[in-house]
């Protein structure tokens, strides 16, 4: 079934690829939004890489130095996921600033599979920390904003 889907999707993007590659707007707003939008994956990246240091490997969890502990100083204070936020950035601010849909929406995908993998992820933060992570998820968001429904 899933293959079918997948197939369908395959070929409707084959025959509709001007919606996913094709230049659809241009313009100083959306030139600045994304070098804004760079600026900030570029700003995460050096504030994640100075809190965790040689432990910034993708997919990792993140530790502090001390071997284990969880980590809440640095970035970490503002965001449980700041990586998750980061990944996202690069591909919507080349995006906008190139003018390429396909970018806009692979960060949106990306946003959409990192917030999965932050569900799960933290499933397991919360088997391993207990209340410690329960306490720290009251406090500091996930994506450096909570989102109210």
């Amino acid at each position: 079934m899933a293959t079918a889907i997948w197939a369908l999707i395959g070929y409707w993007l084959l025959n509709n690829y001007h919606l996913l590659f094709e230049k659809r707007f241009w313009g100083i707003i959306t030139q600045i939004a994304g070098s804004v939008v760079l600026v900030s994956a570029l700003a995460i990246e050096v504030l994640t890489t100075k809190a965790l240091s040689t432990k910034r490997i993708f997919g990792s969890s993140e530790f502090s130095e001390d071997g284990g502990a969880l980590m809440t100083t640095d970035i970490y204070k503002y965001a449980r996921h700041p990586r998750y936020v980061e990944h996202p950035f690069w591909f919507l601010g080349l995006g906008l600033l190139f003018s390429y849909p396909a970018l806009i929406w692979f960060s949106i995908y990306l946003f959409a599979a990192f917030s999965v993998t932050a569900y799960f992820e933290e499933r397991e933060l919360i088997r391993r920390y207990g209340q410690q992570y329960l306490e720290y998820k009251k406090q500091v968001p996930a994506f450096f904003f909570r989102i109210k429904i």
